[in-house]
Order: structure tokens, then C-alpha cells, then sequence
């Protein structure tokens, strides 16, 4: 970590903003804060601890004071500081709670909360605001330094009073301090990794030593262990002790008994089987006789109702033997039944078609009634079309010729007025021609009739003359009536050639209201309709009635078909009837034929089935009947317990067999689970400090005692530029919680005496000098280790003044070494010789009784 800059403002005894730019301070890489006591110079630590962890740098101090008491109440408090780390640069701003005045000015003032505002730099001169909440932004703050604020105040600020704490620090606290400034947590997360491992393989393993386990109960919980045979398989796998070898032999042993078991089971399984089939038959025979007995008496019966039904089937017969003979054309006695159903099924199937036709003569009927009505319907049509070419137009027709004749005699006489009011008009302009010529005379013109030049006495224009604008439109009106004339005389030759076509009417003609001309052209249409029409009627009603007579005629045929269908019956339905009461009577009388002859050989297979059977054995089974039932029975018991038995030891075989490959393949996983897991549990033991490792060290806590062995080596390296090289630190160990971390406590050996002495009886300048020393040589170590945290910087505040000339001499020497490493140290003294030794500097002075103090910074100054 390496600060770039500081600012802040009205904190502690500086009342105004303040800013110190470590970046411009260039190679020097030692400086000295210096100024009068308490001038502020320790205020500046406080500014930068404050701004990076919200508290101040010493444990005496109180950070509720950091509010200077010199500023104005208008003035904001804060401490801002720019540094950077390996991961990027970053800035953050603080304010402490104080009092500020009102935003009027006015009244008292009232409480500023504390704020903080943390960035991220993007590019050269951007920033990103990270967070400006105290807890995220403290949590994103000490993640990216890599310390807290008591390890920060070890490591990279050493304040007044607190500078020899990491020097005396318990190794706990040590541990904690190098666990962050070289980055070990990922040894620590290394070995917690490993032990997740192990802890997985050894859960695994059990698992599977639990699941072979479980193989060989449910082994030993299929074998019974009150059977006889397999009782030392049954102990032999119960015993917690049994190795894989007994287990595999007790469970051959299970397995040969079992098959043993099932070979005798199978054999007197077979042997009770043919024991029971033979008891079947011989019950099965006795059976089978009295079911023939049983058989023949039922047939008896059937012969004995089908020949009475025989019978009364052939009285019914008797009573239509007339029919029968007319339809078979045979005597009674000869006939066919089934000759006798095909005739009769003829004769209904006739008697049904003439049936069918009398639905149809109702069709025709309806028909016939239907033409007859359009017949009618069509003449009538016809006569009110006939009267209207007769009667009605005839009088519209003598109506549009009279009005025809009176419209063009009214335009003809129209015509002539207009005619000869045109006349008139002309004679009229022509007779007042001198006139309008005199008015055009010009004098000294010539005249354009007598051609003299003189006028002496020109005539007047009448008042009665007509003007051609008159003469004009009379001639328009001539022209239009002789137009409307010539239009009309088709129309009056077209009416009187129609008259003369229909002939003459003398009843008063129709009065019409519409314009003779439209009248005589929808008489026309009308009489070429009634024209077309007319035909077409009087040859649709001829058609109709000839249709009408061929229904007519088809009906009386049905008529005598009926008639002959009925015979002797009083309709063809009843004939019907008493044919389909034939059939059904001569029908019944086949069934019974027929129902005869069936039971006459169902009796003869029953006699011949009796016939066949061993009359002794029967004999004998009849006797013993009840005895070979209950013989049976038992047998068939027997037989299926044998089966039973020998079902049950297959089963045992089977089961004895898969559970057996269960126990063999649960095995077989645990030894490969254990195989495959071996080294990962060796090493998670080793890393954490247990099995192999001689050491008994965790991992973590060998790298630090690592680490602190080369930390101290460095910080002995600069202790023996000082103190004339009479002291070195040396490490003991202690114990930490249930592990030895050994080299994290701190001694001194003192070479002069050659002993070893606590750190706490060192003087204190030897003290000083130590801890310089460690802090440097801490700082060198972690500079050496890439992966850790870079301490670019160190702040020493104090302790010079415990150092003789010689001492301080030695201490400057290894100050001014740091330079070639390219590092910065920041000392606060009031030491004359250092002042004069330290060129770049920080020079704290006060402003004035009541004024605070001010600074300035020496490689800053223009």
C-alpha cells in the first residue's frame, strides 16, 4: 500500500484545508514532520487513520475532538486520502461528527452527521463511486488495504506511545498481522479445502462401508435362523468379527444345503403330482357315468315333449290342407315343409306389391286432383288475358289516339301563328330600314343608297319597328313547334295503325294520366306479352289434361288389381293375414320335425356313451365314491405343500444368490472408494498437521513461522547497523490453542552476555531501535514475496529523543537506506540533528494566540 495524497480541513488545531501530496515528494523517501508541541503535527496521522478507518491514530486519543475548535461553524471537517494498492487506486473522504451553523446563518448550531464516500479510479483522472455507506464502504476499505486498523497502526503508522506494540505483541496478535500482510489465507483456505476433501472421502467411504454392511444383514436377516441346516451359515455371517474369507465360505455353505432342499423338495414334488393325477381319473370316470346316466334320462324326456309337439303342430297343419294342396299343387300327407314356407313366402311377397300399390294409387289420386286444379287455374288466366286484349286496351288505345290527334293539331296550330308572327315582324323592320340608315348618315359622307353627300333631309326611325333580336327569337319559336310537330307524327301514325289492327271501339275510351306517348308504347308491350302468352297457357292446360287421363286410368288398374288380389277375403290385408297365420302354423310344424329328430339322437349318443363305460370299475366308484373324493382331496394337499416347499427353497436360492452379488459388489466398492480416496486423505492429514507430518505443523502455520524466520533475519540485518550490533531477535514457541505455532514469539539474544532476554527489558531507546528494526524488516519481507502487502510506506511518530548521537547517527544510517529501495519514511520529531539531517519536511507552526496552527510542505513550495 502507498499513499498519495492527504487533505483535509478543520481538524484538530488546523482551521483551514490542507493538503500534502506524497507523489511529488520523488526519490527522497524520507521525510520529517516537525513544529512545536502540540502544534498538530500527531493530527496528521490522526487525519490519515481517520479517513482510511473512521478513528484516530493513538489509543489515548479521542476521535470526538477531532473537530477543530479554530474553525468557523460554516466550515466542513473532513480528511480525504488517495492511495493505491496492487488491485488499482483508490480515494476515500470522511466527515466526523460536529455542530455546524444553520444554511441561514442563523440561530444555533445544529448536529453534522458523519459521512464517507469511497472511489475507485477509472483511467487518469475519473472515479467511480465504490459506496458512501459506512458499512459497505469500511468493508470494501479494509478489503482492498489488506489490514485493520490495529494492524494498520502496527505495520504502517507507528504512533506516539504505541510504536514497540508489534515489537511486544502476543503471538496471537502477531499471527493475525502476518496472516494479512503476506497474504496466507490462502494457505488457510488450502488446508480447510483439503480437510473438506478428507471429510467427504471419509463420509463416502463410510457410506460405503455402511452399505456392506447393510449387504450382509439383509443377508443374514433372509437365512432363518432356526433352521438347522443353515444355523452355522446364520452365525458365521452374524458374527461382527467375520472376515471377507468367512463370509464367502458361509455363504457357500448356505448356498449347497439350500440347492440340496430344493432337489429333494423337486423330486417328491413330481412323485405326489402323479399320485393326484391318478386319483383325478379314476374320479373322473365315476363322474363321467352318472353324467351319461344323467344325459339319457334328459334325452328320453326331449324325445317324449318333441313327439307331443309333433303332434300338435300336425293337427294345425290339418286345418289348412285346401290351401296347402292349391298352393303346393300336393297331397297333404306328400308336402315339404319347407316347400310349403317357399310358396307361401311367394304368395305374400305378390300379395305385398299389390299392397304397396294401393299407396301408390293414393300418390295418383293427389296427383290427379293437382292437375285438375291447374288446369282450371290456367284457363282462368287465360280469359283475364283475353279480356284485356279485347276490352281494356282497346279503350286505352282510343284514348292515346284521340289525345295524339288533339296535341298535334294544337302544335300545328301553334306552328302557323308563330309562322306568321315572324312574318309580321319582318315587314315591320323592313318598312323602318330608312331610318336606321339616315341615323348612320355622316355629313360629307356619301350615302350608301343615293351616294350624294348631302343629307338635307334624312328619315326617322319608328318607334314601332321591330328590332332583329325580336325577329330572331320568333324564328326560334317557328323552328322549335315545327320540331315538336315532326317529332309527333310517328307517334299519331303508330297510334291509328294500332286501332286499325285491333279493330274498332265503341265504348268510351279509358282516361289516361300519363303522356300519350309513353301510354302507346306500354300498349304495345302489353299486347306483344299477351300475345306470347296466350299460347303458352292453352298448351300447358292441354298437356295437363292428358296427364290427368293417363293417372285417371292408372288408378282403375290399381283398382282391379286389388279386387283380384282380395279373392274371396274382404280386403288384401285380411288375405294377408290368413297367409302369414298358415305360415307360421306349417313353420311351427318343422320346428317340431325337427326338434324330434334331435332329441331321437341326442337319446342314441346317450346310450352309447352309457354303453361304453367299465361296468366293474364303475361299479367299484360308485361304491367308494365319497372315499376317493376325500382321497383326492388330501392327495392334492400334499401335493401343493410339496410344491410349496420346494418353491420356497428356489426362492431362498435366488434371494441367497442376489444378495450374496450384493455383498461381493458393496465390498468391492468400498475397497476401490478407500483406494481412490488414500492419497487425498494423506495429504489433508499432512497439510493439517496429523498423520505423516513429522512436524505436527499445519501448513498455514509453517509458512508463517516461515515468513517470520525471514521477517526476522531482515529486521536483524538492520538491528546490526544499530546498537553497535549487540542485539538480534531471536523466535521461541508458544503454544496457540490446541496447536504449537512455534517461532512467533520474540526474544532478544543478547550477544555481549551471550543470553537471551523478554523484549519489555529493553531501555528504550534499545527499544526504539528493535522495533524500527522489525518494522523495517517487515516491510522488506513483504516487498521480497510477490502476493502479499506491498508497505510502501511508514510513519514513525516519536521515540527519536530516547536515541544518544550515536544511536540516532546508526538509525538515520538505516533511514537513509531506504532510499535505494524506493520506499517512504515519515518520522515526526523535535530532535535538532535529525532536523538538520531530514532536508524534506513537513513544518508545523501556529498561526497566532487563538489562530490554530498551519503547515507547510517543503517539496510542495513553488
Amino acid at each position: 500500500m502507498r499513499l498519495e495524497r492527504l487533505r483535509f480541513a478543520a481538524l484538530g488545531p488546523y482551521a483551514g484545508e490542507h493538503l500534502i501530496d506524497f507523489e511529488l515528494l520523488g526519490g527522497s523517501g524520507l521525510f520529517i514532520i516537525e513544529g512545536p508541541t502540540g502544534g498538530g503535527k500527531s493530527t496528521i496521522l490522526d487525519a490519515m487513520v481517520f479517513a482510511l478507518y473512521g478513528d484516530v491514530a493513538g489509543s489515548d486519543s479521542d476521535k470526538q475532538r477531532l473537530r477543530s475548535g479554530f474553525a468557523d461553524a460554516s466550515v466542513e471537517s473532513f480528511a480525504e486520502v488517495e492511495f493505491s494498492t496492487a488491485s488499482g487506486r483508490y480515494r476515500v473522504r470522511r466527515t466526523p461528527e460536529f455542530m455546524r451553523a444553520r444554511r441561514n446563518g442563523e440561530g444555533e448550531e445544529v448536529p453534522a452527521r458523519s459521512t464517507i464516500q469511497f472511489w475507485r479510479a477509472t483511467g487518469e483522472h475519473g472515479w467511480d463511486l465504490v459506496s458512501k455507506a459506512h458499512r459497505e464502504a469500511e468493508i470494501e476499505i479494509q478489503a482492498v488495504v489488506g489490514l485493520d486498523k490495529s494492524q494498520f497502526l502496527q505495520t504502517v503508522v507507528l504512533p506516539q506511545g504505541e510504536f514497540s506494540k508489534f515489537l511486544k505483541a502476543k503471538s496471537a496478535e502477531r499471527q493475525a498481522i502476518l496472516e494479512q500482510v503476506f497474504a496466507t489465507g490462502v494457505f488457510a483456505r488450502l488446508q480447510e479445502w483439503a480437510d473438506v476433501q478428507r471429510k467427504a472421502a471419509e463420509l463416502e467411504i463410510k457410506a460405503r462401508a455402511d452399505r456392506l454392511r447393510d449387504s450382509v444383514q439383509q443377508l443374514v436377516g433372509r437365512i432363518d435362523s432356526d433352521d438347522e441346516a443353515l444355523a452355522d451359515a446364520h452365525a458365521a455371517l452374524s458374527d461382527p468379527e467375520a472376515t471377507p474369507e468367512s463370509i464367502a465360505a458361509a455363504i457357500a455353505d448356505a448356498v449347497a444345503r439350500v440347492a440340496e432342499r430344493l432337489a429333494t423338495a423337486e423330486v417328491e414334488a413330481q412323485r405326489l403330482a402323479a399320485d393326484v393325477g391318478k386319483r383325478e381319473e379314476l374320479l373322473g370316470r365315476v363322474r363321467g357315468w352318472r353324467a351319461a346316466q344323467k344325459s339319457l334320462a334328459t334325452a328320453i324326456d326331449a324325445v317324449e315333449a318333441a313327439m307331443r309337439s309333433a303332434e300338435s303342430a300336425r293337427t294345425a297343419a290339418d286345418s289348412h290342407v285346401d290351401t296347402i294342396a292349391a298352393l303346393t299343387g300336393t297331397p297333404v300327407d306328400l308336402i315339404d315343409p319347407a316347400e310349403v314356407i317357399r310358396c307361401i313366402d311367394v304368395a305374400i311377397g305378390a300379395l305385398e306389391a299389390v299392397t304397396q300399390q294401393g299407396a301408390v294409387r293414393e300418390t295418383l289420386v293427389l296427383d290427379c286432383q293437382a292437375l285438375e286444379q291447374s288446369v282450371s287455374e290456367d284457363e282462368a288466366a287465360a280469359g283475364r288475358l283475353a279480356d284485356e286484349r279485347d276490352q281494356e286496351l282497346p279503350a286505352r288505345l282510343a284514348w292515346c289516339a284521340a289525345e295524339l290527334d288533339r296535341v298535334s293539331r294544337s302544335l300545328t296550330d301553334a306552328y302557323a301563328a308563330a309562322a306568321s308572327e315572324r312574318e309580321i315582324l319582318i315587314r315591320s323592320r323592313m318598312d323602318g330600314m330608312a331610318g336606321e340608315l339616315a341615323a348612320s348618315l355622316v355629313d360629307g359622307d356619301p350615302c350608301p343608297v343615293c351616294g350624294a353627300a348631302e343629307h338635307p333631309d334624312p328619315a326617322e326611325i319608328s318607334s314601332s319597328a321591330a328590332t332583329p333580336d325580336e325577329i330572331e327569337a320568333a324564328g326560334r319559336r317557328t323552328e322549335s313547334l315545327s320540331a315538336d310537330r315532326l317529332a309527333m307524327m310517328p307517334d299519331v301514325a303508330g297510334a291509328r295503325d294500332l286501332v286499325a289492327q285491333v279493330g274498332g271501339f265503341e265504348g268510351e275510351p279509358a282516361a289516361e294520366t300519363a303522356n300519350p306517348s309513353v301510354v302507346l308504347a306500354r300498349i304495345r308491350l302489353r299486347l306483344k306479352e299477351i300475345g306470347e302468352e296466350l299460347p303458352r297457357l292453352h298448351e300447358r292446360s292441354a298437356a295437363r289434361r292428358k296427364r290427368a287421363a293417363e293417372l285417371t286410368e292408372s288408378i282403375a288398374e290399381i283398382d282391379r288389381q286389388l279386387i283380384d288380389a282380395a279373392a274371396e277375403f274382404d280386403s288384401v290385408d285380411d288375405r294377408l293375414a290368413a297367409m302369414e297365420a298358415i305360415r307360421e302354423d306349417i313353420t311351427e310344424l318343422a320346428s317340431a320335425r325337427a326338434a324330434l329328430g334331435e332329441a331321437t339322437r341326442a337319446q342314441a349318443q346317450a346310450q352309447a356313451v352309457l354303453d361304453a363305460l367299465d361296468e366293474p370299475i364303475v361299479e367299484d366308484g360308485l361304491e367308494a365314491d365319497g372315499v376317493l373324493e376325500a382321497q383326492l382331496i388330501e392327495a392334492r394337499s400334499v401335493a401343493t405343500a410339496a410344491i410349496v416347499s420346494a418353491e420356497a427353497a428356489r426362492t431362498l436360492l435366488d434371494d441367497i444368490g442376489r444378495l450374496s452379488t450384493g455383498v461381493e459388489n458393496a465390498r468391492s466398492e468400498r475397497d476401490r472408494t478407500r483406494q481412490e480416496w488414500a492419497a487425498t486423505i494423506s495429504l489433508a492429514e499432512t497439510l493439517n498437521g496429523r498423520g505423516a507430518n513429522q512436524l505436527a505443523q499445519p501448513l498455514k502455520a509453517y509458512v508463517l513461522q516461515q515468513m517470520f524466520d525471514e521477517v526476522l533475519d531482515a529486521a536483524n540485518a538492520r538491528l546490526s547497523g544499530m546498537l553497535e550490533g549487540r542485539f538480534a531477535l531471536v523466535d521461541t514457541e508458544q503454544a496457540q490453542g490446541r496447536e504449537r505455532i512455534k517461532g512467533l514469539g520474540i526474544e532478544i539474544m543478547d550477544r555481549f552476555t551471550d543470553s537471551v532476554r523478554r523484549a519489555d527489558t529493553l531501555s528504550g531507546g534499545e527499544t526504539f531501535c528493535a522495533a524500527l528494526a522489525l518494522a523495517l524488516g517487515l516491510a522488506d519481507t513483504v516487498r521480497a514475496h510477490a502476493g502479499g502487502i506491498d508497505i510502501g510506506m511508514l510513519f514513525v511518530d516519536e521515540g527519536f529523543g530516547s536515541l544518544d548521537p550515536d544511536r540516532l547517527d546508526d538509525v538515520m544510517a538505516e533511514l537513509m537506506r531506504l532510499r535505494a529501495d524506493g520506499r517512504t519514511v515519515g518520522v515526526i520529531s523535535h530532535v535538532s540533528e535529525m532536523k538538520r539531517s531530514i532536508l524534506e519536511r513537513i513544518s508545523v507552526r501556529s498561526v497566532g494566540p487563538g489562530a490554530g496552527s498551519t503547515l507547510t510542505v517543503t517539496w510542495m513550495a513553488e
